[in-house]
């Protein structure tokens, strides 16, 4: 995968066409469609459009466009909106190319088929889905990460017209998003030299721009969110999540909160946790993980005793509500029980059901 353009979505269009590619699927959201018509209106007329996208994309919604779609010959895939739909594109081009065997694969995977070129134009900055192989689909209600070299696309374009006028809310939740993975990808116990160097040009894009970002529409602001979450998908992509993203996924499933949203809940007291546990389960050991903690505090200019302070001055400036009884979650032993394995196997400490309960504000 190259590294990202900042270019023009118009830029798509001459892509295309500078690789002689005629047949493509361009996914993207209705409200998308509608917003940035006039951007892609040369798009348009090449295309096939699907735009029939849920929030958190299922297998059902996955099955039922690749019943609508897998009769067309697509020698390329492109992708234009947030998280969703540019994890829906990876699903759906996977399952189009592996004739709908993803319960197969998910169960055992296989050598998987690519035939087409894939091109991204996210329209958040936060997910980092952009820089990644991984795509989130729900079965039964259940998170699943669907995971495939082939789904890392050929193309990455930002284009930082593209988030004018977005919602302050969206902005931040989706930038806490990736200020989450910058963070947990440092310290997971995957982590690897190529991973800390994305993290860390992610972190410090982040902690300079945030606030800014979340409360302005300034083009320079905006391509360094861009850029840093493009880092911190880069980052996970190779260290992945731990504690904070295993404790997200039922938190949005039952209550309707988004994904940044859900995963900055647990990640100050996560912190915390982290930098203070005596029950080191890092690989590399207990000096290595005090280090590596020690390095956060320092990106961060932080002082150990002013972690929570840090963090809540974050929220309360740009709007994020972090007490589970505002925001009505009552039931912290379902959230628990509903954690994600995978990803909790990840973190660098032990936590005990208890210490888990204990990672959110009541």
């Amino acid at each position: 995968m190259d590294n990202p353009f900042f270019l023009s979505v118009e830029s798509v269009y001459e892509y295309l066409n500078s690789n002689s590619l005629r047949n493509t699927l361009l996914v993207i959201s209705e409200s998308a469609l509608s917003r940035y018509r006039k951007k892609i209106d040369k798009l348009l007329n090449t295309v096939t459009v699907y735009t029939h996208i849920s929030t958190n994309p299922s297998y059902l919604d996955i099955e039922f466009a690749y019943g609508c779609l897998k009769d067309n010959l697509f020698d390329s895939f492109v992708a234009i909106g947030g998280g969703s739909a540019i994890d829906f594109t990876k699903s759906l081009r996977f399952a189009i190319e592996n004739e709908n065997r993803i319960l197969e694969y998910l169960r055992c995977p296989f050598k998987e088929s690519e035939k087409s070129h894939f091109i991204v134009c996210p329209t958040t900055a936060g997910t980092g889905s952009e820089a990644t192989q991984f795509a989130v689909i729900y079965i039964d209600g259940e998170k699943y990460s669907l995971s495939a070299k082939t789904m890392l696309p050929n193309k990455v374009i930002l284009d930082p017209e593209l988030l004018l006028g977005s919602p302050s809310k969206v902005k931040a939740v989706t930038a806490l998003d990736a200020f989450a993975q910058s963070i947990e990808a440092y310290w997971s116990i995957k982590a690897t030299v190529e991973s800390d160097q994305y993290s860390i040009r992610s972190l410090m894009l982040i902690k300079n721009n945030i606030v800014q970002y979340v409360h302005s529409d300034e083009l320079c602001c905006i391509s360094k969110m861009q850029e840093a979450a493009f880092y911190s998908g880069k980052a996970i992509n190779i260290a992945q999540t731990t504690a904070a993203h295993a404790l997200s996924y039922e938190i949005t499933q039952k209550y309707d909160i988004p994904h940044g949203h859900a995963v900055a809940l647990s990640l100050p007291l996560l912190f915390v946790h982290n930098l203070n546990s005596t029950q080191i389960t890092h690989p590399k050991g207990e000096q290595y993980h005090k280090e590596k903690m020690k390095d956060l505090l320092r990106f961060l200019n932080l002082d150990s005793e002013k972690i929570l302070d840090f963090f809540i001055r974050i929220y309360s400036e740009l709007g994020i509500e972090y007490a589970l009884s505002k925001l009505k979650i009552h039931d912290i032993n379902q959230i628990v029980n509903r954690v994600n394995h995978k990803r909790l196997s990840n973190n660098p400490t032990f936590l005990s059901p208890g210490d888990l309960a204990s990672l959110f504000f009541p």
